[in-house]
């Protein structure tokens, strides 16, 4: 009696003889797995021959963008941060002490700024590999959300007409075992690379 790997929970179980071709349901997380045409028993109650599942492995990365994705905004704090350092210089040579720590004043607000907003985007990561979709989100605790692409059902792309021309927006995906969108991640640099990728890599971890 051959033997299979689920593609979920990669818990192994046995599948009758005839089940050949057809898709069975994990005893232990209901999911569904495809079985290989001819499958058969392994030696020693290995796997079936040809149910083996490829190693997991990462293909992407991404965390969202700052100026792709907001060029207006990061170009005003980047403008306000250099405006206050040259014009702190500036009325500092000029011995205008109150004008200086103003100008000092604006070019700390916009640095301070314009690290909040970095750090908040390092508190986001998507990881796209064979298998499943992961966002990652938070920097000293962390969090995770994943959808296997076996399972998905939607996958959502948003963009405005800035998203488009600096190839960057929101992607959504949801699987067929959840309502509504199960995750969600704004400014991703190349959204429609992302769902190429997931696209070409919709069967791998099946069994062969």
């Amino acid at each position: 009696m051959p033997n299979i790997v689920c593609d979920k929970c990669e818990a192994r179980f046995d599948v009758g003889d005839d089940a050949a071709g057809t898709t069975v349901y994990c005893p232990k997380c209901g999911a569904a797995n495809g079985v290989p045409a001819g499958a058969t028993a392994g030696p020693a109650g290995r796997p079936a021959t040809g149910s083996a599942v490829a190693p997991e492995r990462t293909l992407l990365r991404l965390r969202p963008a700052m100026f792709r994705a907001r060029p207006a905004l990061f170009t005003l704090l980047m403008l306000i941060f250099l405006g206050g350092v040259v014009g702190g210089i500036y009325f500092q040579s000029q011995s205008q002490q109150a004008r200086a720590i103003a100008c000092g004043i604006a070019a700390i607000a916009g640095l301070v700024l314009l690290a909040v907003w970095r750090v908040a985007k390092l508190g986001t990561a998507m990881e796209v590999t064979t298998r499943r979709t992961i966002v990652y989100r938070g920097l000293l605790s962390k969090s995770s959300s994943e959808v296997m692409h076996t399972e998905i059902s939607n996958f959502q792309i948003k963009q405005s007409f800035l998203n488009r021309i600096f190839h960057v927006g929101s992607i959504g995906i949801s699987s067929s075992a959840q309502e509504g969108i199960e995750i969600l991640v704004t400014d991703i640099p190349g959204p429609y690379r992302v769902r190429e990728l997931i696209d070409a890599n919709r069967n791998m971890g099946r069994p062969a």
